[in-house]
């Protein structure tokens, strides 16, 4: 088990470890679920998307850090900010609508999603994100079944 993977890490280690050259160091420190807020936000604008990728994926990254790394140039950054379960509501909204399926997908699959971001994501065209937003739990049922009436039949029979 690595240093930044262990839970009893103290966070000064963590802060000396987020410094260190090797960015796969400071992804380690990055993504560990005990991880300083002081620390997450500079590591939000390291050089090394890894590094931004595992603090856009950390629950504890505070919402306004998440806003600004859902507008990363890295799509790997981005989408783990759509499946971070602390992601803020108008930030899974904006990502539900993007153009890159991708990034909608990872909204569709976070088990923390706003129930009314997945309602408004059964309109999606494409067929993996509607099966995501489908099987999601938060999805409420009466959605569900709102769509099957409009389409005619199960929705996830198309899928």
């Amino acid at each position: 088990m690595a240093a930044g993977e262990h839970p009893r890490v103290a966070s000064q280690d963590l802060e000396q470890l987020s410094h260190r050259h090797e960015s796969g160091v400071r992804e380690l420190a990055a993504e560990h679920l005990e991880a300083p807020v002081r620390m997450l936000r500079r590591l939000a604008r390291d050089p090394a998307w890894q590094v931004r990728r595992a603090v856009a994926s950390n629950p504890r990254t505070p919402g306004g850090v998440l806003d600004r790394l859902s507008r990363d140039p890295q799509p790997d950054v981005r989408r783990r900010v759509g499946g971070n379960p602390s992601c803020p509501v108008p930030v899974q909204r904006r990502i539900a609508h993007s153009p890159d399926w991708e990034d909608r997908g990872w909204v569709a699959d976070n088990k923390d999603a706003d129930p009314q971001v997945l309602v408004e994501m059964l309109r999606d065209t494409d067929p993996y994100v509607l099966k995501l937003v489908l099987s999601n739990p938060r999805t409420p049922a009466s959605a569900v079944a709102m769509l099957q009436l409009v389409r005619g039949h199960d929705p996830t029979a198309d899928l």
